[in-house]
């Protein structure tokens, strides 16, 4: 008789044979003074089974509990609900019955304690195959996938070097340039032929094999000459013309292009040049400061626009030298990437991106529409980093665990009080609700890699210093 069990989502399944392969070790777990027995069998890739020896004494208290809870939901004439007795339980019930009920509290209860002791670290719910349910005899075998094993290189001897934070005066001056530009006036001009960088507003009528089509035709249109707004080639149609000249040419749309009902045909256009305008840039005066930034002096704005562009180098440079350094670790490292946990890595980035689209007050419906794509092309667009993301964050977890790099229980306690600050409720609480959610243990695991990635840091930071001491050395 194969029986199903609830262990959260966990297939529980009574009978039965599973095949093993090789024994790792076998060993006996302490449970509060009794004994569990526990034997962890490795099948391919990473998956293992599990298997367990409930010891009599917790059976019995299992028995005990199961007695109890069916006495709080049968009627039997002549009883008090929770006050039958368990012979009378046994008569009207069944023994099948009553195993039943002790399996679904002492098998999830017996599963947790043994991969707590064992060391396996799960990746997925197990599935429970109960092999032997007597009230005085049971085992189970748990079948799971766990994290994989991996095997670190040299991570201690990285060859990586922070990139130097310096700006120069031809940035600082295109930055300025671009300020400029963006406060940069139109000007109607009179008699001039249009050149890139100048505005025209036009009216335009554009036909594929005789006919319109959408976004093919416009009025009043102020066109950026050079942008290429409207399609590839466009603009430069137009160089040259006056205002008041009617100008007619064809464009050959490209085989990608946005709208797919030109995409690789001929558009015979007609623009009738309305008005010329031109860009007239502000002087770059304290004038110009003051209005830009409320700076008393050009110079204090040019001093305040160099230090912008030297933190967000030093921020970039940053975020090159970790990546390098992860890098670096990565390719040295081995590890086979379970699919589930990119399944897992693939939908918390979507989470992240659709936080991100909402921040900015977008709709994932808005953005799938805007672009013209759903959520299985950006899941794809996703994978690959998804993936890499995952080994990732494998290999810094095995680093943490040979470095025996730990997360304090105050440094999860911050975490949970900055999300408790950004929700507005109480700590415990919402500490109570992460734990529940499983949340909580994600928490703690991100601490671990982001001390991880620390430590890292600090080895290729001791290694350079380690190797400027010998340059000054060498040089005295």
């Amino acid at each position: 008789m194969a029986d199903t069990h609830a262990l959260g989502a966990c297939a529980v399944r009574r009978g039965g044979s599973t095949p093993l392969t090789r024994t790792i070790n076998y060993i006996n777990l302490e449970l509060g003074g009794i004994f569990l027995k526990t034997e962890v069998e490795e099948l391919e890739k990473n998956k293992v089974i599990l298997k367990v020896e409930v010891p009599k004494e917790n059976i019995k208290k299992a028995i005990d509990e199961a007695y109890k809870s069916i006495a709080k939901k049968v009627n039997i004439p002549g009883f008090r609900k929770g006050k039958v007795p368990p012979k009378i339980i046994d008569i009207n019930v069944g023994e099948e019955a009553i195993i039943d009920e002790m399996l679904r509290q002492l098998v999830p209860f017996s599963y947790a304690q043994a991969v707590e002791k064992t060391g396996i670290e799960p990746i997925d719910v197990p599935e429970i195959e109960v092999k032997e349910a007597k009230k005085d005899k049971v085992n189970f075998h748990a079948k799971v996938d766990v994290k994989p094993k991996v095997k670190l290189g040299d991570y201690k001897k990285l060859k990586i070097k922070r990139a130097k934070a310096k700006v120069t005066d031809k940035e600082i001056n295109q930055q300025i340039e671009m300020t400029r530009n963006n406060f940069a006036s139109l000007e109607v001009a009179e008699d001039k032929t249009i050149s890139e960088g100048d505005f025209a507003l036009i009216d335009f009528d554009g036909l594929v094999d005789g006919k319109s089509f959408e976004t093919g035709a416009a009025k009043d249109y102020l066109l950026e000459i050079g942008s290429n707004a409207i399609v590839p080639d466009f603009d430069k149609n137009l160089i040259g013309a006056r205002k008041g000249e009617v100008k007619e040419f064809e464009v050959n749309i490209p085989p990608k292009f946005d709208i797919k009902a030109i995409v690789g045909k001929t558009v015979k256009y007609k623009v009738f040049v309305k008005e010329l305008k031109q860009k007239v840039l502000p002087e770059l005066n304290d004038e110009f400061a003051e209005i830009v930034g409320g700076f008393k002096t050009f110079d204090d704005f040019k001093k305040d626009l160099k230090e912008k562009l030297e933190e967000a180098k030093k921020f970039k440079a940053e975020e090159e030298f970790r990546r390098n350094i992860l890098d670096e670790v990565a390719n040295g490292a081995e590890v086979d990437v379970p699919d589930i946990m990119v399944k897992r890595t693939l939908a918390e980035m979507v989470d992240e991106f659709f936080l991100s689209l909402q921040t900015r007050g977008v709709s994932p419906e808005d953005y799938f529409t805007a672009t013209g794509s759903n959520l299985e092309e950006l899941k794809k667009s996703f994978h690959e980093r998804a993936e890499e993301r995952t080994r990732e964050e494998l290999i810094l977890e095995a680093i943490a665990k040979k470095e025996n790099i730990t997360a304090g229980e105050d440094e999860v306690d911050n975490e949970v009080k900055v999300v408790a600050e950004r929700v507005n409720e109480e700590e415990n609480k919402i500490k109570e609700v992460l734990r529940e959610k499983g949340i909580l243990t994600k928490i703690k695991e991100d601490i671990l890699i982001k001390k991880a990635l620390e430590y890292l840091v600090e080895q290729a930071e001791g290694i350079t210093k380690s190797k400027k001491g010998e340059d000054v050395k060498n040089a005295e």
